[in-house]
Parts: structure tokens; sequence; C-alpha cells
């Protein structure tokens, strides 16, 4: 991309003057199913923190028509945060389509910089990139693994991602050698963060949840959070429950997923069906996070678990897997406990330390929320988001040059 056919984009054809002067305009293009994933939760609350003189987002999902559930679920979430957003359609794999109505909100909208959340969104903005010259900027978070379709997305949007203007990394685990060789200087690593005040929806007034589960006084309550997929490593948590020395210990999988009946039939083959319960997936499930004893992340892959930040932020004891970012905002010993991954043995050694021990839970309930307040606060992720976009303030603002070049860092 040359600066020249960056800066004769329409969205663009503004002053040096006025350009230094102006907001930046940020398209936020996104793809997923519910307001509650990880990615969209870390989406509104940047927008939220960031909204205003100097920076002006827009936020663009997907529906499949003008009737789609989904997406009027995903807008009424979204309006209940205080973040409007905005829908292209795309009926099956017309992508032709969808470009032309991104266009049409680029020009209108005046936007500077289109970024991308997700494997479809990262494929459009690289031909938005490429075609117009708009700069790019390409989050990558946690990849799943479930089949086969999903991987060869990964791989795609991993190759098309080194086009990028930049490319932002939720955890320094994420770099890759591929990464190191291509995209010197234009990899950045911005940690998720949480809201202290409200780092998770939870019921008002709060629900009952023991209770709702029918646990007795002596039960301990064991809660995992997520998508019930491979990687997230639930069928490990299943066998260190039937491992645990501890009695009366029962364990919520709050959440749903292509894996909820192998699961299911994984716990009724060890004879915990009785101990499991599938709560599925609900709007409030800081409902049980807060009730939970320990909370649980079993996951064989990570970026930054929301679920840990949430755990941590509502300071209850937590026990997860040393993979992906996990490592880099858990402290094992002080605001949680980290084992290895795929060994339900020595999870299941873990929570019995922590079930055991009130003292260590305590310990760790109290390590965990002076962690996150200290190092995992939102205003931090957004302070060094805020950064990031004036790094893109110069290449936007300067005149129009026919020698070739990347904005100013790569």
């Amino acid at each position: 991309m040359t600066t020249s056919e960056a800066m004769s984009r329409p969205a663009a054809t503004t002053t040096a003057t006025n350009t230094a002067s102006r907001p930046l305009r940020i398209l936020v293009l996104v793809a997923a199913g519910n307001i509650e994933s990880g990615p969209i939760k870390g989406c509104l609350q940047f927008i939220r923190g960031l909204q205003g003189n100097e920076l002006v987002f827009h936020l663009v999902a997907f529906q499949r028509g003008p009737d789609d559930p989904r997406a009027t679920a995903f807008a009424a979430g979204a309006a209940a945060v205080g973040v409007p957003v905005e829908f292209v359609t795309q009926p099956g794999r017309d992508y032709v389509r969808t470009l032309r109505q991104l266009r049409t909100v680029i020009d209108r909208e005046h936007i500077d910089i289109v970024q991308s959340h997700g494997f479809k969104p990262a494929a459009l903005c690289a031909w938005l990139h490429l075609r117009h010259g708009l700069p790019w900027i390409c989050f990558c978070h946690g990849a799943t693994t479930e089949n086969w379709r999903v991987r060869c997305y990964n791989r795609i949007e991993a190759f098309a991602r080194l086009a990028a203007d930049r490319i932002v990394l939720v955890a320094e685990a994420q770099r890759t050698r591929t990464l190191r060789t291509l995209g010197r200087g234009r990899v950045r690593v911005l940690r998720n963060g949480i809201d202290l005040q409200a780092p998770v929806k939870q019921s008002s007034p709060p629900i009952d949840v023991r209770g709702q589960l029918g646990l007795a006084r002596d039960e301990h309550l064991l809660v995992a959070v997520g998508r019930l997929s491979p990687e997230k490593g639930i069928d490990v948590l299943i066998d260190a429950l039937s491992r645990l020395r501890a009695p009366r210990v029962r364990l919520a999988l709050v959440g749903d997923g292509p894996e909820r009946e192998r699961l299911r039939a994984r716990a009724e083959r060890a004879g915990l069906a009785e101990r499991v319960a599938f709560v599925g997936h609900i709007a409030t499930p800081g409902d049980f996070l807060q009730a939970a004893d320990v909370v649980v992340l079993p996951s064989r892959s990570e970026g930054i678990p929301n679920v840990a930040l949430e755990a941590m932020a509502l300071g209850r004891p937590l026990v997860a897997t040393a993979v992906g970012g996990t490592p880099e905002i858990v402290v094992d010993g002080v605001s949680g406990i980290l084992v290895r991954a795929d060994d339900s043995q020595r999870l299941a050694a873990a929570l019995d330390r922590v079930l055991a021990d009130s003292g260590l839970a305590a310990r760790l309930a109290d390590g965990a929320r002076e962690h996150a307040v200290l190092r995992l606060s939102s205003t931090a992720r957004c302070s060094r988001l805020r950064a990031l976009y004036a790094e893109f303030r110069p290449a936007l603002a300067a005149p129009a040059s026919p020698s070739p070049g990347r904005i100013a860092g790569s």
C-alpha cells in the first residue's frame, strides 16, 4: 500500500490539519453469535471506555437477513450497555454483497481505520485494506479447534493478517515464529482487562444458586463457565471430579456447545450424573461464579480467558491450566493455582488442596482480587489501546506522497 493510495480513499479526503484535530473514526467489525462471547465483551468494554472527542467507534456485525433473531438479540444486548451496532447482511457466502455494504458504511461514516475481530472480519478487512488502502488493525483472540472447517479458517486468518498494519495479540503466548519474522514492528500485545466495578453480569437481587442446585450446607461447589467444546477441557474436569478425595463435591457447567451430549454421557459412565449440573447458557453467569467455592478453568488452549479475569475480580479461588495467556494473568500460588493441561490427576490434586484448606482458599481469593485491581483493570487496557490508535495519526494526517510505505512504526 502506498501513502497516496491510503489518502485517496473517499473516507479520508481531509487536510493534514483537520485530520490531526478531528476524532479518528474506527469501524470495528465483529462476528459472533451472542453478546456474551469473550471477544465481543472486550469490544464493548473498550468502546465504552474510549468513545469520545478523540476516538469515534462504529460497531458492525453480521446478520443473515432482516429477521435474524440472533442479530436482534445481539443489538438489544449491545444497546443495554450503551453501544449501538449496525448490521451488514450476508446471506450464504455472498461476500461481494457484504463488501459493498461495508464500503457504504465506510464512506458514510468517514472511517479512517478498520479493525477486525474474528476470521470473517479479518478476511473482509484484508480485502478493504489491500484494495482500497484502508489502514487495518487485526485483533487475534483465542482460537477454537473443534473441527476441520474451523481449523481451516484459523489458517486462512493467520495468513491474511500478515497484511495488516497492526496485529494485536491478547497474550505473549500467541506469538509465533511467523509473526516474529513477518510481523516484526507491527505486533502489539494488549491483554484483556476487567471492569472491576461490574466484572460480569449478575442477577439483582442475587439468586440463590446453591438452593437452585439443591446443595446441602456441607457440599462444595465447583463452577466452570465457557463453551462446551474440546479446547475447554471439560472432559478432563469430569475425570478429575471422579478422582477427588474431598467428599460431597458438585460441579456446575455454565455454557453450551457441541460437546454437551458427549460430556453428559461421560459423566453418566463415570457415575457422576447426579454430581454434574449442565446449566446451559445463561445471561447472568456471575451468579454461579460468585457462589463457587472454586472456579475451574481446565482449558487445553486459551488466549486471555475472561472467566479467569472475572473470577479474580470477584475474589474467588481459581484453579486453571497453564495454557496460552493464562499464566500471564494468574500468579501461581498467589492469585490462583496453575496445573498442566490434560492431566486429570494433577487437576484433582489441586482442587483437593483448595477444598481441604480454607486458609489457602481465602489467601487465593484475596490475592486474586488484589492482582486484578493492580494489574488487570480495563482502564489500563484502554490506555494502551489509545496509544495504539495514536500511532496512526501521523500517516493519516500526512500529505499524499507517491512513495510507498506503511504507517509510521511499521
